[in-house]
Parts: structure tokens; C-alpha cells; sequence
């Protein structure tokens, strides 16, 4: 790919006939890979050169700021040349000033000028000595690709294997001038990555380069072996083992909550102490770490540290306590799933606590206040995780927490032809965590302005809020909605006063991979509605079932009338985490009908109000 060759149908492209939704499209994507041996130590140099073509003024926005693909820490990387521009409709090019600027460990391109319809090219490197950790190289991303190429010249000091996700999706060949390896995938749909959704990194099209080892200055370096021999490696290594094995790493750590951890009554007291006591203490720095950067005793003085040190701080300071800890290593969600079959650090990017209660295993991972023992990170939930135990090194199962929401709407229709009552929400497990985290009383006032007109809230009642965080969430929202009917003749027709959230599942028409929800599913939704004297029901939501074949998903909808008294509920479960591709349409409609059945009407008649000209 030549810089600034762009041919008249590019320029003038206005939709992407592969997707002709999409707001942006890489049209070309060339990453180069050579690694080497620098002064007897491995070096990788990454070069990176793109071309995307605008399409909205939304892509516009959005590419207006470039952040690097550079997920390492900024002294193990040395950025090169970065270059950008602008290729308008025309043949003509313009340079875009570049401001470049740091954010963590995140190079970012600020670009100025990015405009609608015109093609933003642009191509920086870099180098670093962290050769095993950059071994996952996937070529889908938020954007469509019309064609990806990826160029490997790997020194032959290096011993390496190569594995494929989606490989009939990749053409593999060696380049005779070069040598190298060419990995070329076209036509690729845009795949959004989020931990907290539904697509995992697991079905990305992707090449992993399994660096083995490397021979220099006569000696052999080797980057895998076997668990046990990694679980060694580990437990001498001075950024893991060393920082909870040796205590001066974390002794004036452990002296700022002793006091506290002595006082508690038991075991359990002991373990919520410490917990607490680093999740008040100090901040996650927003890195994915096995390691510890220094030591423990500088990270908490510093009151922030990545997730691989605050939870040896845990593992730490609960062997002080007399409880026996130790630390698991799991892969994020957005890092992708281990391969059990192959010991190979990084693989890891993501280390917790793992304790025993009650003789079970319980997991704890800190960074969040609100996050009670035993749950994980949503982003952590993603497979099994391995146990340091020098003795016994061995995989133990995540089962995700039960994440429950429930919502109890009961109003009551006013002769005026307002609705006056409360919304009851209640919440547990990981939704629990969501809503804490929301501040509960201001984001969700907020949320209820948005969605009633008018609405008044008198009062909001909350219990645990950060008190017995394993205990269910609850706020009551005591409310007024004015004019929540609409009258024709002497009928009115209520939406129903659905407060459940549900709708923000619904899902894109086509899934081209498997889906993995994050955990279990329960939500109970019930409106009751109190309606005058004299009037009466001429119409309400049908009752309705769906459910899977086997029954690791359902959705039930009833509607029932006693007296004055309309109560309709809507109940969702969902137990089974895996989807393959071809059971997305199940799940989709599954959540569709939900959501369709959110927006039916009741109608009443015989109802009997005051004109807007009475009322005070």
C-alpha cells in the first residue's frame, strides 16, 4: 500500500456496499510485525498504515481522535514516526496538523480536520522488548474492513507457532522476496468489542503468534513450559511472587489495617475488613496487570495501582491475617479465552484473590466499592481461572453471579386522570452493583424525568447502599405522572408504567458470531393499577409465553383483573450463558417481544374526570 494512492471510486464512495449501514470503513489496513534480536534481547518493531473512508458526520467525530492500539506500559514501548492526512474528492491531498498527547499508556492522534466524505490515511510504528506479550492480533474491530493484510518476519533465533480464529476467513502464504508471512482477510464485518456486551475477542478473525523461545548469545530463553514450571516462575518472580511472599514489599501496607483485621470477631469480618480496607484505600489506575510495577508498599502509598497489585495487596494482607489466599490469574473478556493446553503467561492479563469459605472456593477482586466478596469483574468473567499454588497449581471454575432486578410499579388513576404512587426497585447480584453504582437516587430521578413528562418525585427511600452489599438494593419513588391518559370520548388509553430496562437488549438484526452473556438473568417487573369506581377494563395486553427448548431462557407476560385492580407482570429468566450463532434469533426474539409487549395499551371506559379548567 503506497501513501496517498487512493483511486476515484474510494473518494467518491458514499456507502459501503458490504455494509450499507456503516458510518466509516477501513478500506486498507496493512500492519507489518518484525521481530528480532537487539543486544541479546528480543525486540518487536510494529509498523501500522491505514485508510478509512468518512462516511457520516458521526465517523467524522468519531475518527477526529485516534487512539493507538498500544495496550503496554509506556516504558516498554518507543513510539516511531507517526504520519496522517486527509484525501479529499478530489485528487488533491491535505496535511493535517497533528497534536499528539499521552492519556496513561495511550498514544492518541488529535486530528482537527476530519470531514464527511473524505478519506483519512494515516501510519505510525513503534518498538518494544515485550515480544511474548503481543501475540493477539486481531483484524476486526468497530468498523467494517474491506481488506486487512498482516506482514511476520520473525528472526530465526526465535522458535514459534502460529494458531487461527476464523481461519477460513484468512488467506496464509509465505512471501517469496521477503520471506515473510502474509496473513490477508477481506470483506470483514465490524465486530464491536465491549467487555460488558455480548461479543467476547474469542470470535474475532485473528492470528496468535506463540513465541516458544528465543536463542541469544548462546543460551535459550524459553516463554512457555508447563503449568508447574510456570507456577515456579511465578512464585520466585519478584513483580508476583516476591510481593506477597516477602513482607517488606508490603509491610507498612499491612500495618495501616492490622488494628482493624485484629478487632474483627471471625473469619468472614477478617476477610470484609481487608477488602474494604482496599477498596477505600486505593484506586484502580484503570490498567490490566498480572504484575505488580513496584512494590506493594509504593502502590498503596501512591493510593492507586493496576488490578494485578490491588489484589496481591489482598493476598497479602489476608496470609498476615491467618486466612490462606492466593492468586489466580484469569484473561479478561476483551484480552480473550486461555488455552488450557498451552503454559504461556501471556495469556494472562488479569490476576484476583482466591480463598476458601465454608470450604468452596470465593474470589475476590478488588476496585470497586460497591463489589461485594466473592464476585468478579463482569470483565473477568470470561472461562475458568488458574491458582497459583506452588504445591498444587490447578484450574478452578467461575460461576458467574445471579444478577436480579425487580421493579414494583403501583399507581393509582385519579379523577383528574393522574397517576399517583411509587416505583419499588429492587436489585441483587451484579445488577446491584450497577445500580450503586449509579448513585441510585440522582441518576435514576433523572431517568424518570426522561421518560414520564412532567413527572413529580416527592420522595425516594433507599436501603444498602453501602451497607450489607451482599443484601438486595432497594429505593422507593414515591410520584406524581400529571396527565398519563389520553381521552377519546369516554375511553382512555394507559401505556402501562414499565420501569424495567429491559429494553436496552435490544439486540442488532444479524449476529454473524456466538453470544456470551455475562451472567444470569432473573428480572420480575409488575404494574398495578388502581382505576376509579364506575370504570372498567375494554381492553388489556394479552397473556404470552416463549421460552427455549431447553429452558435455559423464557419469558412469560400475564395480565389479570380483581375488582378495581389491574396487575400486569412481565418475568424473564435466563440460565444459560452460551449462544451459538445459529440460536441468536431465539434470543433476539426473545428480548424483541419483551420490548413490544412494554409498548401495548391498556384502554379503559366509563372513566370519569375533571376538565383541566377545574383543577387547583
Amino acid at each position: 500500500m503506497t501513501w496517498g494512492e487512493t483511486d476515484l471510486v474510494d473518494r467518491r464512495m458514499s456507502v459501503y456496499p458490504a455494509d450499507p449501514t456503516a458510518e466509516a470503513v477501513v478500506l486498507d489496513a496493512v500492519t507489518r510485525l518484525r521481530v528480532e534480536m537487539k543486544d541479546n534481547h528480543p525486540q518487536l518493531t510494529v509498523q501500522v498504515h491505514r485508510r478509512i473512508k468518512i462516511i457520516t458526520d458521526a465517523a467524522a467525530q468519531a475518527q477526529g481522535i485516534l487512539k493507538l492500539p498500544i495496550d503496554l506500559p509506556a516504558n516498554r514501548v518507543t513510539m516511531g514516526a507517526i504520519k496522517a492526512q486527509l484525501i479529499d474528492l478530489s485528487d488533491n491531498q491535505q496535511v493535517i496538523p497533528i497534536e499528539e498527547s499521552k492519556e496513561g499508556n495511550v498514544e492518541r492522534l488529535i486530528l482537527s480536520q476530519v470531514k464527511t466524505g473524505y478519506i483519512l490515511e494515516y501510519r505510525y510504528d513503534f518498538t518494544t522488548d515485550s515480544v511474548p506479550v503481543l501475540t493477539n492480533w486481531a483484524f476486526q474491530e468497530g468498523l467494517p474492513i474491506r481488506r486487512f493484510e498482516l506482514w511476520a518476519s520473525v528472526n530465526s533465533a526465535f522458535d514459534y507457532a502460529v494458531s487461527f480464529q476464523n481461519k477460513e476467513k484468512i488467506n496464509a502464504f509465505i512471501d517469496a522476496k521477503s520471506n515473510a508471512r502474509v496473513f490477508v482477510a477481506t470483506d470483514l464485518p465490524a465486530m464491536r468489542l465491549k467487555a460488558a456486551s455480548l461479543i467476547t475477542s474469542d470470535y474475532l478473525t485473528a492470528v496468535r503468534f506463540q513465541i516458544n523461545s528465543a536463542n541469544a548469545a548462546g543460551s535459550k530463553q524459553v516463554y512457555t513450559q508447563s503449568w508447574r514450571e510456570l507456577a515456579q516462575n511465578f512464585y520466585r518472580n519478584e513483580k508476583l511472587g516476591a510481593q506477597y511472599l516477602q513482607k517488606n514489599n508490603y509491610d507498612n501496607l499491612w500495618r495501616a489495617m492490622q488494628s482493624s483485621v485484629n478487632g474483627a470477631k471471625n473469619d468472614e469480618e477478617k476477610i470484609r475488613t481487608v477488602y474494604n480496607f482496599v477498596n477505600k484505600n486505593v484506586e484502580w489506575n484503570g490498567e490490566w496487570n498480572i504484575y505488580a510495577a513496584e512494590s506493594l508498599n509504593t502502590a498503596y502509598e501512591k493510593r492507586t495501582a493496576n488490578s494485578g497489585e490491588m489484589n496481591l495487596m489482598l493476598v497479602a494482607c489476608l496470609n498476615s491475617a491467618g486466612i490462606r489466599a492466593l492468586p489466580m490469574f484469569v484473561s479478561t473478556r476483551m484480552h480473550g479465552k486461555v488455552n488450557v493446553n498451552t503454559a504461556f503467561a501471556g495469556q494472562f492479563d488479569h490476576l484476583v484473590c482466591q480463598i476458601e469459605v465454608n470450604g468452596a472456593p470465593c474470589f475476590l477482586d478488588a476496585g470497586d466499592n460497591v463489589r461485594p466478596v466473592g464476585m468478579l469483574r463482569t470483565e473477568a468473567l470470561n472461562g475458568d481461572g488458574w491458582v497459583l499454588d506452588i504445591a498444587n497449581p490447578q484450574w478452578l471454575k467461575i460461576n458467574p453471579t445471579l444478577s436480579v432486578r425487580q421493579t414494583l410499579s403501583t399507581f393509582a388513576l385519579s379523577k383528574e386522570g393522574d397517576l399517583r404512587g411509587r416505583f419499588v426497585k429492587t436489585s441483587k447480584g451484579y445488577q446491584a452493583v450497577t445500580e450503586r453504582n449509579d448513585q441510585s437516587r440522582k441518576n435514576t430521578t433523572k431517568l424518570l424525568q426522561k421518560e414520564y413528562q412532567g413527572i413529580r418525585i416527592d420522595s425516594v427511600t433507599t436501603y444498602n447502599l453501602d451497607a450489607n452489599l451482599s443484601a438486595s438494593f432497594k429505593r422507593n419513588f414515591y410520584c406524581v405522572i400529571p396527565q398519563a391518559i389520553e381521552a377519546i370520548d369516554n375511553k382512555m388509553t394507559l401505556k402501562p408504567l414499565w420501569h424495567t430496562g429491559l429494553e436496552e437488549n435490544v439486540l442488532p438484526n444479524q449476529r454473524p458470531c456466538p453470544t456470551d452473556l455475562l451472567y444470569p438473568i432473573s428480572d420480575l417487573h409488575v404494574f398495578n393499577l388502581s382505576i376509579p369506581d364506575g370504570a372498567s377494563v375494554e381492553k388489556m395486553p394479552k397473556d404470552e409465553t416463549f421460552e427455549f427448548a431447553d429452558k435455559g431462557a423464557s419469558y412469560q407476560f400475564t395480565a389479570v383483573q380483581s375488582g378495581n385492580i389491574v396487575q400486569l407482570t412481565i418475568r424473564v429468566q435466563v440460565d444459560r450463558l452460551h449462544f451459538e450463532a445459529s440460536d441468536y434469533s431465539k434470543i433476539k426474539e426473545l428480548f424483541d417481544r419483551v420490548v413490544a409487549k412494554q409498548a401495548e395499551l391498556v384502554v379503559l371506559k366509563n372513566v370519569r374526570t375533571e376538565p383541566l379548567s377545574s383543577r387547583r
